[in-house]
C-alpha cells in the first residue's frame, strides 16, 4: 500500500499542512521542532487512532500529548493506492470536557476515490487493510524515535499463532480452541447433564403437552373477552357518574369562591383599622426601644443604690472625723518634738540631760569632799603649810564644786521640762511610756487623715455619679416621651412600664395586620382571578341546583373515588386485554405445535451431529498446533539474516530466531546474545527481525514503513547500506517514510531512486 499524500487540518503543533509522498523510499529532511515526529504520529492515526491510556511511566497519554493546543479536535486525509485502487482516508477525533467528565468522538471513514462509496466507515483503516492491531503495527513497521527497536513479543508470538491456524492474523487460534470447547461443552456437558440437546430432550416432551395448553387457551379467550365487556360498560358508568361529582364540586367552589370575595373584604378593612391604629399609638412607625426601657428599669434600680452609697460615705467620714476628735491634743509636745527631730530624739535630750546632771552632781560632790579635809587642817592649823594656801586650796575646790552643782541643777531642769511635758512631776519612765504613747497616737492619726481624704473623695465621687445618673434619667425620660409626677425613680419606673405596654399594643396591632392582610391575601388566591360575572356564568352553566349547600371536600372526595375506581377498572380491563392477547398468543394449533415438534427433532439429530464434529475438531486441533509451530522460527531466521547480512555489510552473517521470537547475531567471531552488541547493531537486528515479521504478518497488503530518527545511532556507512536496502525494498511494493533531521542521506545518490522533501512549520 502507497500513500500518495497527507493533508493535516490541525494535529499537535501542525495545522493546514499538506505534504506529497513518493511510491518508494521517500527522505522527509527538517530541523528539531519542524514537526517531523508529529507527521509519523499523524500516520499512525490515521489508522489506529490516539490511545487515551497512559503508558507505565508515562505523564500524558498518546491523546494527551497530540491534540492541538488551540483546538478540541484533531484530524486530516491521507489519499492512498491499495491493489490497484486509490481511496481517501479521513479521520477526525473531537475532545470535549464537561465538568469531569471527557468525552470522547472519534470519525473515521475510509471512500473509494473513484465511486465516492464508503468502504468502511467507524472502523480503524489498519485492520480493513492491514489485517492487525495496532499493537502489532507499532511493533513491526511503526519504528519510533530513539526507542529500543525490539517488538513486544507477546502480541506478535499471538498473531503468528493465528496467522499458523487460520492464515489472519485476526483470527486468534487460541481463542477458536476456546469456542470449539466452549460449544461442546453447550451442547453436552462433559458429565452428560445439561446442555443444549438435553434442553431439546426436553423441549420435545413438552410440545406434546402444548396441544391440550392450546385448547384451554382457547377457552379461557372467550371468558377474557365476556369480561372485558362486561367491565367496559362498568367504566362508562363510574366516568359517568364521576363528571357529575366534578360538576357538583366546581358548583361548590365557584360558591365558595364568591362568599371568600366577602371575607377579603372583612379582612381587608380589619387590616386597615389595625394599621391606623398602629399610626396613632407610633407616629412615623417610632416606638420606645427595648434598649430605652431596660435603661430606663437600670436607672430606676440605680438610683437608690446611688443615694445609699452617698449615705454610705458620708456616715464613714463622719466615722472617720470623730476618731480624729477623740485623739488628744499635743500641739506643745509636738513642737517640742519636732524641734528634736522627733520622739526619739526628745527622748534622747531627755536622757543626755538628765546623765550630764549626774555627773556634775558627782563631780561637784567629789570636789566638795576634797576641798573638806583642807578646811579642816587650816582650821586645826594640823600642817605647816600656810593656812591662806591651804584655805584658798578649799576655796577653789569649793567654787568648782558649786559651780558643778549649778550646772547639774540646770541640765536636771531643762530635763525635768522636757519631762513634765508629760505630767508635772512625772518619773522618767513615764516620760518614755508618753512618747511611745504619742507614737501611737500620731501614727493613727496620720492614717485617720489618709483616711478621712479617701472618704471625702468617695463621698464626692458617690455624688457626681449621682448627679450623672439623675442626667442619664432625665435623657431616657425625655426619649420615652414621659412627663409624669412623683420622684425620679417613680418616673422611670412608670415610664418604662407605659413605653412596654406601648410596645406590646403595637405588637399585638402588627400581628392583627399580619394576620388579617395574611388572611386577605390567601383569600385572594383561593378566589382566583375570575370575575364575579365569570363565576356566575359558568355557576348557571353547571346547572346544578342548591350549589350554595353543597360540601366541596366530601364531592371532591366522590369525584376522586369515581376516578380511582374508574381507574381500577382501566387497569383490570387492561390486564384482561394483557391475558386475552396472551392466551391469543398461546392458542397454538395442533398442526404448528406438530410442525414444531418435527423442527425440535431434527434439530436435536443435528447438534448432535454437530458435538460429535466437534470433538474430533478440537482432537485434530491440538495435534496439528504442535506440528505448525516449528516451522515459523526457520522462516523469520531467513528474512531477517538477508536483511541484517545487507545493513551491516556481511558483517553478521546470520540470525537465529526461536518461536518465542528471541535472537542470537552470528557473526565472524561466533554467536552474540543482542544484548552484548552496540546499540546501533542491535538496532539494526532488530529492524530485519521486524522486517521479517512484516512479511509474515501482512496477508492483505503491506503497509509503509515509518522511521522516526530509527537511524540516529548509525554512521554514515551503516546509514548508506540501510537506505539500499529500503530501496530494494521499494521494488517489492514497499513504500519507506524516513524522518531525519541530517541531511547526507539526500545527498547521496547511490540509494537509487527516492523521494527528498523538507519540511518546516513556517509558511
Amino acid at each position: 500500500m502507497i500513500i500518495e499524500s497527507l493533508h493535516i487540518d490541525k494535529f499537535a503543533g501542525l495545522s493546514d499542512f499538506d505534504l506529497a509522498l513518493g511510491s518508494g523510499l521517500n527522505i522527509i529532511e527538517g530541523k528539531n521542532e519542524s514537526g517531523k515526529s508529529t507527521v509519523a504520529s499523524f500516520i499512525k492515526f490515521l489508522f489506529y487512532g490516539l490511545s487515551g491510556q497512559r503508558a507505565n511511566g508515562e505523564e500524558l497519554s498518546e491523546r494527551e500529548r497530540c491534540m492541538p493546543f488551540d483546538s478540541s479536535f484533531a484530524g486530516g486525509s491521507a489519499v492512498l493506492l491499495s491493489g490497484g485502487k486509490r481511496y481517501v482516508l479521513e479521520r477526525r477525533l473531537s475532545v470535549s470536557t464537561s465538568g469531569l467528565r471527557e468525552s470522547v468522538r472519534d470519525e473515521v471513514i475510509l471512500i473509494d476515490a473513484e465511486s465516492g462509496e464508503k468502504v468502511a466507515v467507524g472502523k480503524d483503516a489498519g485492520q480493513v487493510l492491514f489485517g492487525v492491531n495496532a499493537k502489532v503495527f507499532a511493533d513491526t513497521v511503526y519504528f519510533r524515535q530513539l526507542a529500543d527497536s525490539a517488538p513486544n513479543k507477546s502480541e506478535l508470538t499471538e498473531a503468528i499463532g493465528n496467522i499458523l491456524f487460520s492464515g489472519e492474523e485476526g483470527t486468534d487460534a487460541k481463542k477458536a480452541m476456546k469456542r470449539l470447547e466452549d460449544l461442546r461443552t453447550a451442547l453436552r456437558h462433559k458429565k452428560g447433564v445439561g446442555g443444549e440437546l438435553a434442553e431439546l430432550e426436553t423441549e420435545i416432551s413438552a410440545l406434546k403437552a402444548r396441544l391440550g395448553a392450546a385448547e384451554a387457551a382457547n377457552r379461557a379467550i372467550i371468558a377474557l373477552e365476556g369480561e372485558i365487556s362486561e367491565r367496559t360498560r362498568k367504566l362508562e358508568m363510574l366516568s359517568s357518574r364521576g363528571e357529575n361529582a366534578a360538576k357538583k364540586a366546581e358548583a361548590g367552589d365557584i360558591c365558595r369562591k364568591l362568599a371568600l370575595r366577602a371575607k377579603k373584604q372583612e379582612h381587608d378593612r380589619n387590616a386597615a383599622n389595625a394599621k391606623s391604629e398602629l399610626e396613632v399609638l407610633a407616629p412615623g412607625g417610632k416606638l420606645p426601644t427595648p434598649e430605652d426601657i431596660s435603661v430606663a428599669r437600670l436607672t430606676a434600680a440605680e438610683l437608690p443604690v446611688k443615694e445609699a452609697a452617698i449615705e454610705s460615705a458620708k456616715k464613714n467620714l463622719g466615722h472617720i472625723e470623730a476618731g480624729l476628735e477623740a485623739l488628744p491634743a499635743y500641739s506643745e509636745i509636738a513642737e517640742a518634738i519636732d524641734g528634736a527631730g522627733g520622739p526619739d530624739g526628745l527622748r534622747e535630750n531627755a536622757s543626755d540631760w538628765l546623765a550630764k546632771a549626774r555627773r556634775c552632781f558627782i563631780w561637784g560632790a567629789v570636789l566638795l569632799m576634797l576641798a573638806l579635809p583642807f578646811a579642816v587642817v587650816c582650821v586645826m592649823k594640823l600642817v605647816s603649810i600656810p593656812s591662806v594656801a591651804l584655805l584658798g586650796i578649799a576655796g577653789v575646790l569649793g567654787l568648782f564644786a558649786l559651780l558643778l552643782f549649778a550646772v547639774g541643777a540646770v541640765n536636771r531642769k531643762k530635763a525635768r521640762r522636757i519631762v513634765d511635758l508629760f505630767g508635772r512631776g512625772s518619773s522618767f519612765e513615764a516620760f518614755c511610756d508618753g512618747i511611745e504613747r504619742y507614737k501611737r497616737d500620731n501614727s493613727r492619726f496620720c492614717r485617720l487623715t489618709e483616711e478621712r481624704a479617701d472618704a471625702q473623695r468617695n463621698v464626692d465621687s458617690a455624688i457626681a455619679a449621682y448627679e450623672t445618673i439623675l442626667r442619664h434619667g432625665q435623657t431616657v425620660l425625655s426619649h420615652l416621651g414621659y412627663d409624669g409626677e412623683g420622684t425620679l425613680t417613680d418616673q422611670l419606673t412608670a415610664a418604662a412600664t407605659d413605653a412596654e405596654a406601648k410596645r406590646a399594643r403595637a405588637a399585638e396591632l402588627k400581628a392583627a395586620y399580619l394576620a388579617a392582610k395574611a388572611h386577605g391575601d390567601a383569600a385572594g388566591r383561593e378566589m382566583g382571578s375570575e370575575g364575579e360575572e365569570v363565576l356566575l356564568a359558568r355557576l348557571e352553566e353547571l346547572g346544578i341546583e342548591d350549589a350554595e349547600s353543597i360540601d366541596v371536600t366530601a364531592a371532591r372526595r366522590e369525584t376522586e373515588f369515581y376516578r380511582t375506581q374508574a381507574e381500577l377498572q382501566e387497569k383490570e380491563i387492561y390486564s384482561r386485554r394483557i391475558s386475552l392477547a396472551e392466551n391469543k398468543a398461546r392458542a397454538e394449533d395442533p398442526c404448528e405445535i406438530a410442525g414444531k415438534l418435527s423442527e425440535a427433532e431434527t434439530s436435536y439429530s443435528k447438534k448432535t451431529r454437530q458435538y460429535n464434529a466437534c470433538v474430533k475438531a478440537i482432537e485434530a486441533l491440538d495435534t496439528a498446533g504442535q506440528n505448525l509451530r516449528g516451522g515459523v522460527a526457520p522462516y523469520l531466521s531467513e528474512g531477517a539474516c538477508r536483511r541484517l547480512s545487507a545493513v551491516t555489510g556481511g558483517r553478521y552473517t546470520g540470525l537465529r530466531v526461536d518461536s518465542e521470537l528471541s535472537a542470537v547475531c552470528i557473526s565472524t567471531d561466533g554467536i552474540r546474545s543482542l544484548e552484548y552488541l552496540s546499540a546501533g547493531t542491535r538496532d539494526l537486528a532488530y529492524i530485519s527481525l521486524r522486517l521479517a515479521l512484516m512479511d509474515l504478518l501482512y496477508k492483505k497488503e503491506r503497509p509503509p514503513l515509518v522511521f522516526d530518527e530509527s537511524f540516529a545511532h548509525q554512521d554514515k556507512e551503516r546509514t548508506a547500506m540501510a537506505l539500499r536496502l529500503l530501496s530494494s525494498e521499494a521494488e517489492r511494493g514497499v513504500q519507506s517514510l524516513l524522518f531525519t533531521c541530517r541531511n547526507f542521506e539526500a545527498q547521496s545518490a547511490e540509494y537509487g531512486s527516492f523521494t527528498h522533501v523538507v519540511i518546516s512549520k513556517e509558511k
